[in-house]
């Protein structure tokens, strides 16, 4: 499938210059030849090294940023191209998807109204069965005269007549719902945070809790009064050293 009409072709792979490569490699050895840093003028040698890697660093920085803008300006351009073009079909799909789960739905329930009918319609069957059963025996075991004897057999008839209906019951088709292939109806949990301090506060593990590093940075320092319990919080000296 192509998407756009526009070809273009990236490298499988991509490779730093070998001047770059160079440079690199110089500023290494550079700074690897400041093993220690006990006087002021080992002082300025590191910061030396150390202000030439961070020049390097922010002319490689610029460098990919101005490689990769174009890409990912085609890159957003490409993905608002594939949404506005998807867009219609997505929501045809759903308008689809929509009535055909009303569908199913209602077949749902039309399979449960017929299954209980079925139901009430095979203990009726049953019931009369047992009964009619009952008295045919009844009545054979009665049956002394003619009389007797007729009767004992139009109730037998009764009673195969009866087991007939239950067992016609029984055979008749289960009732199945309609449903085209490639469908599946299923149930999808749907959720919705009503009140976000009470959810953490009954089941934290369903939230995602992460300290916020700006106001920590802003607000706290170690000497400070009443510390936020679960906050450990120390000062530590770091030296950063300017680019040229």
């Amino acid at each position: 499938m192509q998407l756009i009409n526009e070809n273009f072709q990236l490298p499988g792979i991509f490779g730093a210059t070998g001047d770059v490569e160079e440079k690199r490699n110089q500023l290494v050895l550079d700074s690897l030849a400041v093993t220690c840093v006990t006087n002021a003028t080992q002082q300025d040698c590191a910061v030396a090294a150390g202000r030439a890697i961070r020049t390097w660093l922010k002319e490689v920085e610029s460098a990919r940023v101005n490689i990769i803008a174009p890409l990912l300006d085609a890159q957003r351009k490409i993905i608002a191209l594939a949404k506005d073009h998807c867009a219609p079909l997505i929501e045809e799909q759903k308008r689809l998807e929509r009535m055909v789960t009303s569908f199913l739905e209602a077949e749902a329930r039309r399979v449960a109204a017929e299954n209980e009918s079925r139901r009430v319609a095979f203990e009726k069957a049953e019931k009369a069965r047992i009964e009619a059963e009952e008295k045919a025996r009844k009545a054979a075991e009665r049956a002394t005269t003619d009389a007797g004897l007729e009767k004992a057999i139009k109730l037998e008839e009764k009673a195969t007549t009866a087991a007939e209906v239950a067992n016609a019951v029984i055979a008749s088709p289960i009732p199945t719902a309609h449903r085209a292939t490639g469908t599946t109806l299923r149930r999808v949990l749907k959720w919705e945070v009503t009140d976000i301090n009470a959810l953490v506060t009954a089941r934290p593990d369903l939230c995602k809790i992460e300290p916020k590093a700006s106001a920590i940075q802003s607000t706290c320092i170690p000497e400070m009064p009443n510390k936020p319990p679960g906050l450990k919080l120390w000062w530590e000296n770091t030296t950063s050293i300017r680019s040229f």
